[in-house]
């Protein structure tokens, strides 16, 4: 008999290394999206985005953190660490997103500047970045990974 519960079994991921690179691949796609911005603006654009990436990254992760209570109810702890799938294909398809959505049609045109731009939509992005944060924030430990004591992982 299984006495272990979903909130302490070894598939869960190990939150500050998770949150650390969360917040760095946050902090990736948020320049991502910014090129039109530094490709317009020039490299004195580059360090406040930076800075912007970094502040806009670290909020996301708190959102997507809060967003994985839902992985509290039993049901859904079973189903997303009892496996890799399900994390994998979240990320593999907001990556998808966020490299083709453009080429798409899936754009928004901003008229923020003085001469208006075709970039991604506005919800593709978002929806794409916190499935990512999700999918990195919420990672399931391999396999190969739990017969390790946790002292080593």
């Amino acid at each position: 008999m299984n006495t272990e519960s979903p909130l302490t079994s070894p598939e869960r991921p190990r939150p500050k290394l998770n949150f650390f690179a969360a917040w760095v691949a946050g902090g990736f796609v948020y320049m991502y999206w910014a090129r039109e911005v530094i490709v317009a603006e020039g490299v004195i654009a580059l360090p406040p985005q930076f800075i912007f990436g970094a502040i806009f990254s670290l909020v996301c992760v708190g959102i997507a953190a809060l967003a994985g209570l839902i992985l509290r109810l039993p049901v859904f702890s079973r189903l997303w660490y009892s496996t890799l799938v399900p994390a994998v294909v979240l990320l593999v398809c907001a990556i998808v997103l966020l490299l083709r959505g453009e080429g798409w049609g899936l754009t928004g045109t901003s008229t923020e500047s003085d001469s208006p731009y075709q970039t991604l939509h506005p919800a593709v992005f978002y929806g794409s970045l916190f499935a990512i944060l999700f999918a990195i924030l919420h990672f399931p430990r391999p396999a190969w990974l739990r017969k390790v004591p946790p002292s080593f992982v």
